[in-house]
């Protein structure tokens, strides 16, 4: 696939980004739109979507939702404009993919917008397709609320409240297996766009917070569980800081094969072989102040295997505890069994390598 990434900079500015994707169900969907004008404000956005029981949300986010937000705004680009233009946008995917005839596919939804006008980030979300920021000042910080059942207690009693059955699935063993789900459907998350099976349990209400653009050069990532389930938050930071010497588009096409390769750290069956669909989508800011930290452009230091030195990721506000620990995919013929606890964390990084498989994306995934 053809070199999708896209350059923009004015005055003290500049904005790389790009995208690279390994695709096993073709559920992942993502856009960039970098730069697009609203009002007096220039916009840089990121979008990803990973799709559940079908790529059908997914899709429909990819093709329309940047769209639908940008309309939404009414030419308010502010962190007030863009709140209630997310909340608006997230709304129009729900119903719309919820109102297909016989669809009952869902997806997570996140999308992180840099005013390059104001000097801001906003992050709007649902689901699990986590988004962070790494600088070499701050270290990693959370961009957006996970809405994972296992690991968010607010939406579990949220769940609980109003009556639904939250549960482990069966696996062939007749043993609990993977995440906590809801039932019926068997979706992992409690917040998402369709899932019209799951019925008035699934709350499509976007989280959405405004921080200001550090100064230096960092960069935005956001990545599908893919790269989430394989790798911990301080393994992505650290290789994003070590190859701040490489365009951005090559930096997201290693971030995913690293993310491969860790899912096969212990049983190299099917090697390269993705065990999820596996997505990255990457903007690399520069102020033109301070260099906050990064590598020398050598491929071979551009390592998953994180940094000791590297700072823990500061969790955000009401947000929960970083990173998530591995699950199954959805399998609808799984029955729901009593709740246990959910399993300990463990890091099962591995080496970077140089896999020829990955695909890097172009503008949309």
């Amino acid at each position: 696939m053809a070199d999708g990434g896209t350059s923009y900079e004015v005055q003290d500015l500049k904005i790389d980004c790009g995208s690279a994707n390994v695709s096993l169900k073709g559920e992942d969907k993502w856009t960039i739109r970098s730069p697009t004008t609203v009002g007096t404000d220039t916009l840089h956005i990121l979008m990803v979507a990973d799709g559940h029981g079908g790529a059908t949300a997914a899709q429909w986010c990819q093709d329309n939702l940047v769209d639908v937000l940008i309309g939404a705004m009414e030419g308010d680009a502010s962190s007030a404009g863009l709140y209630a233009a997310a909340h608006k946008a997230f709304k129009t995917a729900h119903t719309t993919v919820q109102g297909m005839p016989g669809v009952t596919a869902g997806a997570t939804l996140t999308v992180v917008v840099l005013n390059a006008t104001r000097r801001e980030i906003t992050t709007a979300n649902v689901g699990d397709s986590n988004a962070i920021l790494v600088t070499g000042k701050a270290g990693v910080v959370p961009l957006n609320e996970d809405h994972r059942i296992d690991t968010n207690e607010k939406e579990r009693e949220r769940l609980q409240a109003l009556g639904a059955k939250i549960a482990h699935a069966t696996g062939k063993s007749g043993q609990p297996v993977g995440p906590l789900r809801l039932w019926p459907g068997g979706v992992a998350m409690g917040r998402s766009i369709g899932d019209a099976d799951v019925g008035i349990y699934i709350d499509a209400t976007p989280a959405v917070s405004t921080i200001p653009l550090p100064d230096g050069t960092g960069e935005i990532i956001v990545c599908s569980d893919g790269v989430w389930d394989a790798m911990l938050v301080p393994s992505v930071g650290a290789h994003a800081r070590r190859c701040r010497g490489v365009e951005v588009q090559r930096t997201a096409q290693l971030l995913c094969g690293a993310s491969v390769d860790a899912r096969h750290a212990y049983n190299c069956d099917g090697y390269q072989v993705p065990r999820d669909d596996t997505t990255c989508v990457m903007m690399r800011f520069s102020t033109g102040d301070e260099d906050t930290g990064g590598g020398d452009g050598c491929l071979s230091v551009c390592s998953a295997n994180g940094d000791a030195n590297a700072k823990t990721p500061p969790t955000a506000p009401d947000s929960p505890p970083q990173p998530k620990r591995p699950v199954t995919p959805r399998d609808e013929n799984l029955t729901p069994v009593a709740s246990r606890r959910p399993p300990s964390v463990t890091d099962n990084t591995a080496p970077l390598a140089d896999p020829m498989e990955v695909q890097v994306g172009d503008i949309s995934g």
